[in-house]
């Protein structure tokens, strides 16, 4: 006897990945603590320098810095193509679109891994060692 079961297609290759964006805390949900409420990508893609349509990413990354030239704060949940660090999580000073930032950086390999509460702390700590120098 034969039988034949149904296939299941899996985007293995592709992670999901929180997505939001927070100027100022301008999206609350967005800020941490975290709503459940932000939106996923799932199957989370992205553009590629000189290539058409979107490529399946590869990690999912949270920004959360304070813009030097004027304090403004900023907060990005993403997917992403590329390692935004050589390490899971980079603190300090970081330049985003030719503006200089002081914050965290962090990158991951997991499905909705872009939530981490740790990185408050981190960003606490790097934030009072940049202003307890100067």
């Amino acid at each position: 006897m034969f039988s034949v079961s149904p296939l299941v297609v899996l985007d293995c290759e592709a992670i999901a990945c929180y997505s939001c964006v927070s100027i100022n805390g301008s999206d609350p949900k967005c800020e941490d603590p975290m709503s459940a409420s932000v939106p996923l990508d799932r199957p989370c893609r992205q553009s590629v320098a000189g290539h058409e349509g979107l490529f399946y990413a590869y990690y999912c990354s949270k920004i959360k810095g304070v813009r030097q030239s004027d304090g403004r704060s900023l907060l990005i949940r993403h997917c992403s193509m590329d390692k935004l660090a050589d390490i899971p999580t980079h603190c300090g000073q970081f330049s985003l679109d030719e503006e200089l930032y002081s914050g965290c950086i962090a990158t991951c390999t997991r499905d909705w891994c872009n939530t981490s509460p740790m990185l408050d702390h981190l960003f606490l700590l790097c934030f009072l060692g940049n202003n307890l120098k100067e």
